[in-house]
């Protein structure tokens, strides 16, 4: 890792163009759906916390779920506002959303909760704001590292 980096993909898997990492992708986004249609009707609006650069809020858009993307890293924030510039993104932290004093059907933690120092805090900062419903995705990607060479 570089010693300046500052979020988002290290590896960007969601544009990449090895048919292996297409196909990982794909599977995942088909999961993702199965998981999220049953309940989207139900979800007038919906936070992706740790969005970095925005491609799963925006994937949650096109579900068709009033989706806003945030990340506590302003310079991933302009790059999510310059990719998908109909969503709105904001930089906040997942350790302070009730300073926020905003609410949401679903709150978003996508493949972020096992980049914390405490994420039982995080946790415990989505039930404060969720109204109805919070996903958790961590990374299962075992040949996704040999798929990047």
């Amino acid at each position: 890792m570089k010693a300046n980096y500052e979020g988002g993909n290290i590896y960007n898997k969601y544009e990449s163009k090895n048919p292996f990492v297409k196909a990982l992708m794909k599977l995942y986004f088909k999961d993702f759906d199965a998981l999220i249609n049953p309940i989207k009707d139900e979800i007038n609006s919906a936070l992706e916390i740790g969005c970095g650069e925005g491609y799963v809020t925006q994937h949650i858009n096109d579900l068709g779920i009033n989706v806003e993307g945030a990340d506590v890293s302003e310079k991933i924030i302009e790059i999510a506002r310059v990719l998908h510039p109909s969503i709105k993104f904001s930089v906040k932290s997942i350790y302070k959303l009730s300073c926020y004093n905003k609410f949401y059907d679903l709150v978003f933690a996508i493949e972020i909760l096992e980049h914390l120092h405490n994420p039982e805090k995080a946790i415990e900062e989505m039930k404060k704001v969720s109204n109805k419903y919070l996903f958790f995705s961590v990374p299962n990607e075992p040949f996704l590292d040999l798929s990047i060479f």
